[in-house]
């Protein structure tokens, strides 16, 4: 399992990665380069479940906590 929450490096960590965990879950931050549909579009092509939650009551609504699981076969 992989939980980023780094404050804008998000991208470039998912970027970076050349083995996949089971598991990754993403804390967006849009206001520092780290929007979440960018997160989906790193995370999509990889898992077979991949959803965008709010982050949390108040919150601005654009940030928000990607979970992605069960790696596709482009994945693997």
């Amino acid at each position: 399992m992989l939980v980023l929450d780094v404050e804008g490096a998000e991208l470039g960590i998912l970027d970076s990665i050349s083995t996949w965990p089971e598991i990754v879950i993403v804390e967006t931050h849009p206001a520092l380069g780290a929007p979440t549909a960018e997160v989906l579009d790193r995370l999509e092509p990889v898992y077979a479940d991949v959803e965008a939650r709010e982050h949390k009551p108040g919150a601005p609504p654009e940030k928000q906590v990607v979970v992605a699981s069960g790696k596709s076969v482009s994945g693997e």
